[in-house]
């Protein structure tokens, strides 16, 4: 894929995050998601980039 159209991508995925909030979907989006599982996707978000870090640390040694 181009960068041009990932670029657009996320010029698109703004655009729609922005009325979402605009319209106060977002809320509802958010509160429809259960509590365990955003924890759950909260840990695993932080556990992959301390794996990133972690990797990249050892590869410097």
């Amino acid at each position: 894929m181009p960068w041009q159209t990932a670029l657009g991508c996320m010029f698109w995925a703004g655009v729609i995050f922005t009325i979402l909030a605009l319209l106060n979907a977002r809320k509802l989006v958010v509160d429809a998601i259960p509590a365990n599982l955003r924890h759950a996707v909260s840990c695993g978000i932080g556990l992959f980039i301390s794996l990133i870090g972690l990797s990249s640390w050892w590869a410097i040694r």
